[in-house]
Protein backbone atom coordinates (compact mmCIF):
# COMPACT_ATOMS: atom_id res chain seq x y z
CA UNK A 1 0.00 0.00 0.00
CA UNK A 2 1.11 3.52 -0.66
CA UNK A 3 2.54 5.45 2.26
CA UNK A 4 0.69 8.28 3.91
CA UNK A 5 0.22 11.44 1.92
CA UNK A 6 0.01 14.33 4.35
CA UNK A 7 -1.10 17.85 3.68
CA UNK A 8 1.31 20.41 5.02
CA UNK A 9 1.41 24.16 5.15
CA UNK A 10 4.53 25.23 3.22
CA UNK A 11 7.00 27.27 5.20
CA UNK A 12 6.79 30.98 4.30
CA UNK A 13 9.68 32.62 2.53
CA UNK A 14 11.73 35.08 4.61
CA UNK A 15 10.26 37.94 2.55
CA UNK A 16 6.70 36.79 3.18
CA UNK A 17 7.37 36.24 6.87
CA UNK A 18 8.73 39.76 7.21
CA UNK A 19 5.68 41.25 5.48
CA UNK A 20 3.10 39.15 7.35
CA UNK A 21 1.10 40.72 10.20
CA UNK A 22 2.35 39.98 13.69
CA UNK A 23 0.50 36.93 15.04
CA UNK A 24 1.62 36.67 18.66
CA UNK A 25 1.73 38.90 21.71
CA UNK A 26 -0.84 41.35 23.07
CA UNK A 27 -3.27 43.03 20.70
CA UNK A 28 -2.13 46.61 20.18
CA UNK A 29 -3.93 49.78 19.10
CA UNK A 30 -2.27 49.31 15.71
CA UNK A 31 -3.64 45.76 15.45
CA UNK A 32 -7.19 46.94 16.08
CA UNK A 33 -6.77 49.74 13.54
CA UNK A 34 -5.36 47.39 10.90
CA UNK A 35 -8.25 44.95 11.33
CA UNK A 36 -11.06 47.47 11.61
CA UNK A 37 -12.72 46.31 8.37
CA UNK A 38 -13.07 42.70 9.51
CA UNK A 39 -16.75 41.66 9.57
CA UNK A 40 -16.70 41.32 13.37
CA UNK A 41 -15.16 44.79 13.88
CA UNK A 42 -16.99 46.79 11.23
CA UNK A 43 -19.15 49.38 12.95
CA UNK A 44 -18.15 48.17 16.43
CA UNK A 45 -15.88 50.78 18.07
CA UNK A 46 -16.17 49.08 21.48
CA UNK A 47 -14.65 45.77 20.32
CA UNK A 48 -11.29 46.55 21.93
CA UNK A 49 -13.03 47.40 25.18
CA UNK A 50 -14.99 44.12 25.12
CA UNK A 51 -11.82 42.18 24.46
CA UNK A 52 -9.91 44.01 27.21
CA UNK A 53 -12.63 43.26 29.75
CA UNK A 54 -12.37 39.55 28.91
CA UNK A 55 -8.60 39.32 29.41
CA UNK A 56 -8.31 41.74 32.36
CA UNK A 57 -8.64 39.07 35.06
CA UNK A 58 -6.48 36.44 33.33
CA UNK A 59 -2.91 35.65 34.24
CA UNK A 60 -0.26 36.74 31.76
CA UNK A 61 0.22 33.27 30.26
CA UNK A 62 -3.47 32.75 29.48
CA UNK A 63 -3.92 36.38 28.47
CA UNK A 64 -1.19 36.12 25.82
CA UNK A 65 -2.80 32.99 24.42
CA UNK A 66 -6.20 34.67 24.20
CA UNK A 67 -4.67 37.69 22.47
CA UNK A 68 -3.01 35.39 19.94
CA UNK A 69 -6.20 33.40 19.36
CA UNK A 70 -8.41 36.45 18.85
CA UNK A 71 -5.86 37.96 16.49
CA UNK A 72 -5.82 34.72 14.51
CA UNK A 73 -9.60 34.77 14.15
CA UNK A 74 -9.64 38.37 12.97
CA UNK A 75 -6.82 37.76 10.50
CA UNK A 76 -8.89 34.90 9.03
CA UNK A 77 -11.82 37.27 8.69
CA UNK A 78 -9.61 39.81 6.94
CA UNK A 79 -8.42 37.13 4.54
CA UNK A 80 -11.78 35.57 3.70
CA UNK A 81 -14.43 38.14 4.61
CA UNK A 82 -15.10 39.41 1.09
CA UNK A 83 -16.18 36.09 -0.42
CA UNK A 84 -17.39 34.30 2.70
CA UNK A 85 -19.67 35.00 5.64
CA UNK A 86 -18.34 34.04 9.04
CA UNK A 87 -20.07 32.26 11.92
CA UNK A 88 -18.85 31.24 15.38
CA UNK A 89 -19.87 28.06 17.21
CA UNK A 90 -18.82 27.80 20.86
CA UNK A 91 -18.84 24.33 22.41
CA UNK A 92 -17.51 22.37 25.35
CA UNK A 93 -18.88 18.91 26.13
CA UNK A 94 -19.32 18.08 22.44
CA UNK A 95 -15.56 18.12 21.83
CA UNK A 96 -15.01 14.38 22.29
CA UNK A 97 -17.98 13.56 20.05
CA UNK A 98 -16.78 15.91 17.32
CA UNK A 99 -13.25 14.50 17.42
CA UNK A 100 -14.49 10.90 17.32
CA UNK A 101 -16.42 11.83 14.18
CA UNK A 102 -13.27 13.42 12.76
CA UNK A 103 -11.44 10.12 13.17
CA UNK A 104 -14.34 8.12 11.70
CA UNK A 105 -14.46 10.43 8.68
CA UNK A 106 -10.71 9.96 8.23
CA UNK A 107 -10.98 6.18 8.35
CA UNK A 108 -14.10 5.82 6.25
CA UNK A 109 -14.10 8.56 3.60
CA UNK A 110 -10.54 9.81 3.48
CA UNK A 111 -11.05 13.02 5.41
CA UNK A 112 -7.78 14.66 6.47
CA UNK A 113 -6.71 12.95 9.69
CA UNK A 114 -6.22 16.30 11.47
CA UNK A 115 -8.90 18.25 9.62
CA UNK A 116 -11.29 20.53 11.50
CA UNK A 117 -13.67 18.81 13.93
CA UNK A 118 -16.49 17.01 12.12
CA UNK A 119 -19.67 18.38 13.62
CA UNK A 120 -22.19 16.29 11.65
CA UNK A 121 -21.23 13.02 9.95
CA UNK A 122 -24.32 10.81 9.61
CA UNK A 123 -25.82 11.78 6.28
CA UNK A 124 -28.87 9.56 6.93
CA UNK A 125 -30.13 12.27 9.27
CA UNK A 126 -30.38 14.67 6.34
CA UNK A 127 -32.79 12.57 4.29
CA UNK A 128 -35.83 14.82 3.94
CA UNK A 129 -34.08 17.45 6.08
CA UNK A 130 -31.71 19.02 3.58
CA UNK A 131 -33.35 22.41 3.19
CA UNK A 132 -34.00 25.38 5.44
CA UNK A 133 -37.73 24.88 5.00
CA UNK A 134 -37.53 21.35 6.40
CA UNK A 135 -35.28 22.62 9.20
CA UNK A 136 -37.82 25.25 10.19
CA UNK A 137 -40.59 22.65 10.08
CA UNK A 138 -38.65 20.64 12.66
CA UNK A 139 -38.26 23.78 14.76
CA UNK A 140 -42.01 24.46 14.61
CA UNK A 141 -42.80 21.06 16.13
CA UNK A 142 -41.32 22.14 19.48
CA UNK A 143 -40.69 25.83 18.87
CA UNK A 144 -37.12 25.15 19.82
CA UNK A 145 -33.82 24.09 18.29
CA UNK A 146 -33.63 21.51 21.08
CA UNK A 147 -35.77 19.29 18.85
CA UNK A 148 -33.84 16.02 18.43
CA UNK A 149 -34.15 16.05 14.66
CA UNK A 150 -33.06 19.69 14.49
CA UNK A 151 -29.97 19.01 16.57
CA UNK A 152 -28.96 16.11 14.32
CA UNK A 153 -28.56 18.35 11.28
CA UNK A 154 -27.88 21.91 12.47
CA UNK A 155 -25.76 23.92 14.87
CA UNK A 156 -26.20 27.21 16.68
CA UNK A 157 -23.86 30.09 15.94
CA UNK A 158 -23.40 33.82 16.38
CA UNK A 159 -22.60 36.02 13.40
CA UNK A 160 -19.71 37.96 14.91
CA UNK A 161 -16.91 37.39 17.38
CA UNK A 162 -18.46 40.15 19.51
CA UNK A 163 -22.16 39.47 18.87
CA UNK A 164 -24.51 39.51 21.83
CA UNK A 165 -26.81 36.86 20.40
CA UNK A 166 -29.69 39.02 21.60
CA UNK A 167 -28.71 38.91 25.29
CA UNK A 168 -27.09 42.26 25.90
CA UNK A 169 -23.54 41.02 26.32
CA UNK A 170 -20.88 39.62 24.03
CA UNK A 171 -21.61 35.91 24.12
CA UNK A 172 -18.19 34.63 23.04
CA UNK A 173 -16.33 37.07 25.26
CA UNK A 174 -18.21 35.59 28.21
CA UNK A 175 -17.80 31.95 27.16
CA UNK A 176 -14.46 32.13 25.38
CA UNK A 177 -12.50 29.98 27.82
CA UNK A 178 -15.15 27.70 29.28
CA UNK A 179 -17.19 27.17 26.12
CA UNK A 180 -20.94 27.19 25.71
CA UNK A 181 -23.13 24.27 26.69
CA UNK A 182 -26.86 24.45 26.04
CA UNK A 183 -27.54 20.73 26.04
CA UNK A 184 -28.64 20.22 29.61
CA UNK A 185 -31.62 18.21 28.33
CA UNK A 186 -29.40 15.76 26.40
CA UNK A 187 -28.85 13.44 29.33
CA UNK A 188 -26.01 10.95 29.03
CA UNK A 189 -23.78 12.05 26.15
CA UNK A 190 -21.98 8.69 26.21
CA UNK A 191 -25.05 7.43 24.35
CA UNK A 192 -24.13 9.73 21.45
CA UNK A 193 -20.70 8.09 21.19
CA UNK A 194 -22.33 4.68 21.19
CA UNK A 195 -24.90 5.72 18.59
CA UNK A 196 -22.37 6.90 15.99
CA UNK A 197 -20.21 3.81 16.51
CA UNK A 198 -23.21 1.50 16.10
CA UNK A 199 -24.12 3.27 12.87
CA UNK A 200 -20.56 2.55 11.69
CA UNK A 201 -20.95 -1.15 12.47
CA UNK A 202 -19.42 -1.45 15.95
CA UNK A 203 -22.52 -3.09 17.38
CA UNK A 204 -21.43 -6.06 19.51
CA UNK A 205 -22.19 -5.06 23.11
CA UNK A 206 -18.90 -5.99 24.78
CA UNK A 207 -16.48 -4.56 22.18
CA UNK A 208 -18.61 -1.42 21.96
CA UNK A 209 -18.68 -0.96 25.70
CA UNK A 210 -14.92 -1.46 26.01
CA UNK A 211 -14.18 0.94 23.15
CA UNK A 212 -16.41 3.66 24.57
CA UNK A 213 -14.89 3.23 28.02
CA UNK A 214 -11.41 3.80 26.56
CA UNK A 215 -12.64 6.83 24.59
CA UNK A 216 -13.93 8.35 27.82
CA UNK A 217 -10.49 7.82 29.36
CA UNK A 218 -8.89 9.70 26.45
CA UNK A 219 -11.25 12.64 26.92
CA UNK A 220 -10.44 12.73 30.62
CA UNK A 221 -6.70 12.48 29.98
CA UNK A 222 -6.64 15.52 27.71
CA UNK A 223 -8.73 17.68 30.05
CA UNK A 224 -11.87 17.95 27.92
CA UNK A 225 -15.25 18.78 29.44
CA UNK A 226 -16.47 15.28 30.30
CA UNK A 227 -19.04 15.92 33.00
CA UNK A 228 -21.93 15.04 30.66
CA UNK A 229 -20.56 11.58 29.82
CA UNK A 230 -21.62 8.78 32.15
CA UNK A 231 -19.32 5.90 32.96
CA UNK A 232 -19.09 2.58 31.18
CA UNK A 233 -17.45 -0.54 32.66
CA UNK A 234 -15.67 1.28 35.47
CA UNK A 235 -15.95 4.42 37.53
CA UNK A 236 -13.87 7.34 36.28
CA UNK A 237 -12.23 10.05 38.32
CA UNK A 238 -14.34 13.19 37.99
CA UNK A 239 -11.89 16.05 37.67
CA UNK A 240 -12.54 19.58 36.50
CA UNK A 241 -11.90 20.17 32.81
CA UNK A 242 -8.56 21.79 32.02
CA UNK A 243 -9.53 22.80 28.46
CA UNK A 244 -13.33 23.04 28.48
CA UNK A 245 -13.88 25.73 25.85
CA UNK A 246 -13.50 25.52 22.08
CA UNK A 247 -14.65 27.65 19.16
CA UNK A 248 -15.32 26.76 15.53
CA UNK A 249 -14.93 29.62 13.09
CA UNK A 250 -16.99 28.65 10.04
CA UNK A 251 -16.80 30.47 6.70
CA UNK A 252 -19.59 29.83 4.18
CA UNK A 253 -19.14 31.01 0.59
CA UNK A 254 -21.64 33.65 -0.42
CA UNK A 255 -22.79 31.57 -3.40
CA UNK A 256 -24.36 28.93 -1.10
CA UNK A 257 -24.96 31.00 2.04
CA UNK A 258 -28.72 31.43 1.63
CA UNK A 259 -29.17 27.68 1.15
CA UNK A 260 -27.69 26.61 4.47
CA UNK A 261 -28.18 29.40 7.04
CA UNK A 262 -30.84 31.66 8.45
CA UNK A 263 -30.81 34.52 10.92
CA UNK A 264 -32.20 33.37 14.24
CA UNK A 265 -33.52 34.47 17.59
CA UNK A 266 -32.82 32.56 20.81
CA UNK A 267 -33.83 28.89 20.63
CA UNK A 268 -33.62 28.96 16.85
CA UNK A 269 -36.72 30.92 15.92
CA UNK A 270 -36.47 32.57 12.50
CA UNK A 271 -35.51 36.21 13.01
CA UNK A 272 -37.67 38.86 11.30
CA UNK A 273 -36.47 38.90 7.68
CA UNK A 274 -33.79 36.40 8.73
CA UNK A 275 -33.98 34.66 5.36
CA UNK A 276 -32.33 35.11 2.98
CA UNK A 277 -29.57 35.57 5.50
CA UNK A 278 -27.35 37.45 3.05
CA UNK A 279 -29.84 40.32 2.96
CA UNK A 280 -30.38 40.11 6.74
CA UNK A 281 -26.64 40.41 7.37
CA UNK A 282 -26.22 43.21 4.83
CA UNK A 283 -28.67 45.38 6.77
CA UNK A 284 -26.63 45.10 9.99
CA UNK A 285 -23.77 47.29 11.11
CA UNK A 286 -22.36 46.09 13.40
CA UNK A 287 -23.18 42.43 12.85
CA UNK A 288 -25.15 40.97 15.72
CA UNK A 289 -27.49 38.12 16.49
CA UNK A 290 -27.53 34.38 15.99
CA UNK A 291 -27.77 32.05 13.02
CA UNK A 292 -28.49 28.38 12.49
CA UNK A 293 -26.38 26.41 10.02
CA UNK A 294 -27.55 23.28 8.21
CA UNK A 295 -24.37 21.20 8.45
CA UNK A 296 -24.79 18.86 5.48
CA UNK A 297 -21.69 16.62 5.25
CA UNK A 298 -21.43 17.01 1.47
CA UNK A 299 -20.96 20.74 1.95
CA UNK A 300 -18.98 20.95 5.17
CA UNK A 301 -16.78 17.89 4.66
CA UNK A 302 -16.95 17.14 0.97
CA UNK A 303 -16.49 20.48 -0.77
CA UNK A 304 -12.69 20.31 -0.42
CA UNK A 305 -12.48 23.68 1.29
CA UNK A 306 -13.94 25.72 -1.57
CA UNK A 307 -17.51 26.34 -0.39
CA UNK A 308 -16.84 26.20 3.34
CA UNK A 309 -13.74 26.63 5.49
CA UNK A 310 -13.62 25.73 9.16
CA UNK A 311 -10.97 26.55 11.77
CA UNK A 312 -10.83 25.39 15.37
CA UNK A 313 -9.46 27.36 18.31
CA UNK A 314 -9.00 27.00 22.03
CA UNK A 315 -8.20 29.89 24.30
CA UNK A 316 -6.37 27.61 26.72
CA UNK A 317 -2.57 27.50 26.55
CA UNK A 318 -2.87 23.86 27.64
CA UNK A 319 -4.39 22.80 24.31
CA UNK A 320 -2.97 23.67 20.91
CA UNK A 321 -2.40 22.09 17.53
CA UNK A 322 0.08 19.53 18.81
CA UNK A 323 -2.07 18.43 21.73
CA UNK A 324 -5.09 18.07 19.47
CA UNK A 325 -3.00 16.00 17.06
CA UNK A 326 -2.07 13.54 19.79
CA UNK A 327 -5.68 13.38 21.00
CA UNK A 328 -6.76 12.42 17.47
CA UNK A 329 -4.01 9.79 17.24
CA UNK A 330 -5.08 8.22 20.51
CA UNK A 331 -8.72 8.09 19.40
CA UNK A 332 -7.64 6.61 16.09
CA UNK A 333 -5.51 3.94 17.77
CA UNK A 334 -8.62 2.81 19.66
CA UNK A 335 -11.05 2.96 16.75
CA UNK A 336 -8.95 1.80 13.79
CA UNK A 337 -8.83 -1.94 14.67
CA UNK A 338 -12.60 -2.05 14.26
CA UNK A 339 -12.22 -0.87 10.63
CA UNK A 340 -9.16 -2.88 9.60
CA UNK A 341 -10.99 -4.82 6.89
CA UNK A 342 -12.38 -3.28 3.68
CA UNK A 343 -15.81 -4.72 4.41
CA UNK A 344 -15.93 -3.03 7.81
CA UNK A 345 -15.15 0.34 6.22
CA UNK A 346 -17.73 -0.36 3.55
CA UNK A 347 -20.33 -1.12 6.23
CA UNK A 348 -19.51 2.13 8.01
CA UNK A 349 -19.84 4.14 4.80
CA UNK A 350 -23.21 2.48 4.10
CA UNK A 351 -24.40 3.08 7.65
CA UNK A 352 -23.49 6.76 7.46
CA UNK A 353 -25.32 7.14 4.15
CA UNK A 354 -22.13 8.10 2.32
CA UNK A 355 -21.89 5.22 -0.15
CA UNK A 356 -22.80 7.35 -3.17
CA UNK A 357 -20.60 10.23 -2.10
CA UNK A 358 -16.95 9.19 -2.34
CA UNK A 359 -16.88 5.38 -2.40
CA UNK A 360 -13.37 5.27 -3.89
CA UNK A 361 -12.01 6.93 -0.76
CA UNK A 362 -13.81 4.49 1.50
CA UNK A 363 -12.42 1.43 -0.24
CA UNK A 364 -8.94 2.55 -1.28
CA UNK A 365 -7.07 1.67 1.89
CA UNK A 366 -7.20 5.14 3.40
CA UNK A 367 -3.46 5.69 2.99
CA UNK A 368 -3.75 9.42 2.51
CA UNK A 369 -5.61 9.79 5.80
CA UNK A 370 -3.00 8.17 8.02
CA UNK A 371 -1.42 10.37 10.69
CA UNK A 372 2.35 10.56 11.05
CA UNK A 373 3.90 8.68 13.93
CA UNK A 374 5.38 11.03 16.48
CA UNK A 375 6.98 10.06 19.75
CA UNK A 376 7.19 10.62 22.54
CA UNK A 377 3.71 11.99 23.19
CA UNK A 378 3.78 15.23 25.17
CA UNK A 379 2.07 15.42 28.51
CA UNK A 380 -1.55 16.57 28.20
CA UNK A 381 -0.78 19.25 30.74
CA UNK A 382 2.24 20.61 28.88
CA UNK A 383 1.48 24.23 27.98
CA UNK A 384 1.83 25.02 24.30
CA UNK A 385 1.39 28.45 22.79
CA UNK A 386 0.33 26.98 19.47
CA UNK A 387 -1.51 28.70 16.67
CA UNK A 388 -5.12 27.63 16.00
CA UNK A 389 -5.59 24.51 13.92
CA UNK A 390 -6.76 25.45 10.42
CA UNK A 391 -7.07 23.32 7.37
CA UNK A 392 -5.00 24.43 4.43
CA UNK A 393 -7.30 26.85 2.60
CA UNK A 394 -7.92 26.26 -1.08
CA UNK A 395 -9.31 28.92 -3.35
CA UNK A 396 -12.96 28.61 -4.42
CA UNK A 397 -13.26 26.91 -7.78
CA UNK A 398 -14.60 29.51 -10.20
CA UNK A 399 -17.63 30.28 -8.11
CA UNK A 400 -20.02 32.95 -9.25
CA UNK A 401 -21.25 35.01 -6.33
CA UNK A 402 -24.85 35.97 -7.05
CA UNK A 403 -26.04 39.53 -6.83
CA UNK A 404 -27.75 40.59 -3.63
CA UNK A 405 -31.24 39.09 -3.57
CA UNK A 406 -34.45 40.79 -2.68
CA UNK A 407 -35.64 40.30 0.87
CA UNK A 408 -38.58 37.89 1.02
CA UNK A 409 -39.63 36.88 4.50
CA UNK A 410 -40.01 33.16 3.70
CA UNK A 411 -36.89 31.00 3.82
CA UNK A 412 -35.10 30.10 0.62
CA UNK A 413 -36.17 26.64 -0.52
CA UNK A 414 -32.84 25.29 -1.70
CA UNK A 415 -31.28 22.10 -0.49
CA UNK A 416 -27.67 21.64 0.47
CA UNK A 417 -27.32 19.12 -2.34
CA UNK A 418 -28.72 21.63 -4.81
CA UNK A 419 -26.26 24.22 -3.58
CA UNK A 420 -23.37 21.90 -4.33
CA UNK A 421 -24.51 21.40 -7.91
CA UNK A 422 -25.37 25.05 -8.55
CA UNK A 423 -23.78 26.75 -11.55
CA UNK A 424 -20.19 27.51 -10.79
CA UNK A 425 -21.14 30.36 -9.76
CA UNK A 426 -26.96 31.17 30.51
CA UNK A 427 -30.32 32.62 30.13
CA UNK A 428 -32.96 30.51 28.43
CA UNK A 429 -30.44 28.47 26.49
CA UNK A 430 -29.78 30.85 23.58
CA UNK A 431 -27.52 28.32 21.86
CA UNK A 432 -28.38 24.64 21.67
CA UNK A 433 -24.96 23.06 21.53
CA UNK A 434 -24.72 20.73 18.54
CA UNK A 435 -24.54 17.32 20.09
Amino acid sequence: AAGPVLRAVPAPTPQAAAAAPRRTGPMTVEDWADLTECPSLRGRPNAQELHSSMVASLNEFVRDRVHTTVRGMLLREAELGEEYSVFYHSYSASCLLYELQTVLASLCIGYAWNGPPVVRLNQQHFVGRDSLSSLLELHAERRSDHHEGFRKVAISTVVSLFASGGYGHSLLMRHFLKGWFGGHDLGDMTLLLEDILRVCGVSEPEPLRALVSHLLDVGDKWGLEMGRYRDRDRRRARESAVVPGHILQVFVHNSVLDSVAYGALPLGKLAPQGSPISAWLSRQCPLDGQARLLMHPELFIGSEGSLTKTFTYSGSPMYGEEQRGFLLREIRALVEPHFAMPQSRRAAVDGLGLARWRPSCALAGMSRALPPQLSPSPSPAAPLMAQPVPTVPTAPAALMVPSAPSAPTAPTVLTASTALSAPTAEESSPLAEGS
